[in-house]
């Protein structure tokens, strides 16, 4: 089965989470993390991979992955997160829990970015 990948980009860091491993795992916003993220997709063939718009820190990964020709698509939160309340899923977020509770983050639901996707 191929991977379904979300990416939750912030100023420093992005954060990757595997859909049907559950596995996760956090880089450093550099380009050299970058190339180690890529490399790492030579072994999971990814079905897709899904990042949120956030307000342009998305770009530069964006750019990388789209240059190795990988299937990464941005999505809308706003669109997401009203999909989720549509679904009866609770948006909320605590801090102490951080972004597993979060139905946005790719921690979260990502069976409603499948959903949407397909």
């Amino acid at each position: 089965m191929k991977e379904i990948i979300g990416i939750d980009v912030s100023k420093r860091r992005f954060d990757v989470a595997l859909l049907n491993s559950g596995k996760h795992r956090s880089y450093e916003y550099c380009k050299k993390e970058m190339n180690s993220f890529v490399r790492s997709l030579d072994t999971l063939q990814p079905e897709r991979i899904v990042m949120e718009a956030t307000g342009g820190y998305e770009k530069p990964l964006l750019k990388h992955l789209q240059k190795h020709e990988l299937p990464v698509v941005v999505v809308n939160p706003r669109r997401i997160r009203d999909f989720a309340r549509a679904m009866g899923v609770a948006v909320t977020y605590a801090a102490h829990q951080g972004v597993f509770q979060h139905p946005v983050s790719p921690f979260g639901c990502w069976r409603i970015y499948r959903q949407l996707l397909v």
